[in-house]
């Protein structure tokens, strides 16, 4: 088996299984890409080994091919249709990609399914200064004549993230 040491296992792994078996697709690019970055990986080992005093420049070009062509497989690997779906016919699932949960929902379908989830979750966010305080005080706060704002009659909009997204998207709010 090629030596894939620092590309990320599941990566390798699909890269293998296409050498076995691929389709007529886009995935003969990624198979090309695959076979490129293992023949410059294994290159990059055997030039280290050879040349005991190799440049630091000359590590750095052969790392940077390596790294190039490792990001083309990830693109592909995220991106490319053909590529999801042969990896889905292969079973070959990422860590960062979506599985079964008892709910049948990821936590990105959970908080976006509304305006509700989604300011609930922006409001359980530990942070000091949001895009709803802002237009908060922008809106309520600049004109108002109180000292005391325990008693504010706008307080159902204070630090809600809800009232927040209800409002029509400005573009010149800061994100």
């Amino acid at each position: 088996m090629t030596d894939t040491l620092i590309l990320f296992k599941p990566l390798a792994d699909f890269g293998e299984a296409l050498k076995k078996d691929c389709p007529k697709n886009d995935c003969t690019s990624y198979l090309y890409a695959y076979e490129q970055y293992c023949a410059i990986y294994a290159d990059y080992k055997r030039i280290k080994e050879t040349i005991a005093d190799l440049s630091e420049a000359a590590v750095r070009v052969l790392e940077h091919a390596i790294r190039k062509t490792e990001a083309e497989l990830y693109k592909m690997w995220f991106e490319n249709y053909a590529v999801l779906k042969h990896r889905a016919a292969l079973g070959m699932v990422a860590s960062a990609e979506r599985r079964e949960t008892p709910s049948g929902k990821t936590n990105f379908e959970a908080i976006t399914a509304g305006a509700q989830g989604l300011g609930r979750f922006l409001r359980s966010l530990p942070i000091i200064e949001a895009p709803w305080d802002t237009e908060f005080q922008k809106r309520y706060c600049s004109g108002c004549a109180a000292e005391n704002c325990d008693a504010c009659p706008n307080e159902r909009f204070r630090n809600n993230p809800e009232w927040w997204l209800s409002l029509e998207a400005d573009s010149g709010v800061a994100l």
